[in-house]
């Protein structure tokens, strides 16, 4: 009776401390990791601004372009790759800030040098899709809203550009800073402390885990299908709740955009699909991401574990399965 409770304590705490030292583990090596700012990341927020982004664009000064045009606008100019590429440039630059803090501040640069080189491609593209869209101004008629019957596409594409030049791309940095204040205390490289804090305390979970598994062997010994099936126990059910947990992160989106249809939230359509792209853009990833680690685990444990009882009711003698059945 007393090996059964100190079992399942085991089992208890080994879960209790599995479960979110997995957590952290996933987050750190998702969202502190660069290679995760790529592939299906880049799918995911490409998609998401081609979804949102163009809900998000103040239209008034445009009144015959829609959000439709501005999303086939987006798709024209920008690619995936581009969107890769200011991920790396980003990240790099973010791990190269926190590993050389001066003074209280991290200093973080993200470029923008994206939309100073795709100017020509973007004006002309614009100008494109203006004269297709905007009519022709009627005899002594000027106005922002029409083009004048004489100009050709040429020189409508012309002033756009030099409109823009002037008034967007002249205004527009190669760079945005942001400054991030720190703790006195914290100076130099916080990126390898960040490292080797975390080394330090997977170290010390694994270690800590290897420890619980012992004690289990210990406490059972032999048969040793009855120490697999308490060892493969102690990593199915953490395995399980981990799934389930990072399954509903999985289709958070697509729950709340049921939820939002169903109960009808007191929120802009614009509002709820930016929510959306947000959860699938963050939760949707990450669990991804994590679910390629957990899985493994859940089936090579739950193998074990069929094997471990089937193995077990072989060995049990025949008479004692027919007094059980008959009580």
């Amino acid at each position: 009776m007393f090996k059964k409770f100190l079992t399942g304590f085991l089992i208890f705490l080994f879960t209790l401390v599995a479960l979110p030292a997995f957590f952290i583990w996933s987050v750190y090596d998702t969202f502190l990791n660069p290679d995760f700012y790529s592939g299906a990341f880049v799918e995911d927020a490409y998609d998401s601004i081609v979804t949102v982004g163009p809900t998000l664009v103040d239209l008034k000064e445009f009144h015959s372009l829609t959000s439709d045009d501005i999303r086939e606008l987006f798709q024209k100019v920008f690619t995936k790759e581009d969107l890769a590429q200011f991920f790396d440039s980003t990240i790099e630059r973010f791990i190269s800030a926190l590993h050389d803090i001066k003074g209280e501040k991290i200093k973080i640069k993200i470029p923008l040098d994206l939309l100073s080189k795709k100017r020509d491609i973007i004006s002309k593209e614009i100008s494109d899709l203006l004269y297709k869209k905007l009519p022709k101004c009627g005899k002594n008629v000027v106005s922002e809203e029409c083009i004048p019957p004489n100009m050709s596409q040429i020189d409508f594409g012309a002033q756009i550009k030099h409109s823009m030049d002037k008034e967007v791309v002249a205004s527009m940095p190669n760079e945005f800073v942001v400054n991030m204040k720190v703790p006195k205390e914290i100076s130099g490289d916080i990126g390898g402390f960040i490292t080797k804090a975390f080394a330090w305390f997977f170290s010390a979970v694994v270690l800590f885990l290897l420890l619980i598994l012992f004690l289990l062997f210990l406490i059972i010994k032999r048969p040793w299908f009855r120490v697999l099936r308490v060892e493969a126990k102690a990593f199915f059910i953490p395995s399980v709740f981990m799934s389930i947990f990072l399954s509903i992160l999985l289709f958070s989106s697509d729950i709340f955009w049921k939820l939002y249809n169903y109960f009808k939230f007191d929120l802009e359509l614009k509002d709820a699909l930016f929510i959306k792209s947000v959860l699938n853009l963050a939760f949707s990833s990450f669990a991804k991401h994590a679910l390629l680690y957990i899985i493994p685990f859940l089936i090579i444990s739950l193998g074990l574990l069929v094997v471990a009882m089937v193995y077990g009711r072989k060995q049990v003698p025949p008479q004692i399965l027919t007094s059980k059945k008959s009580k």
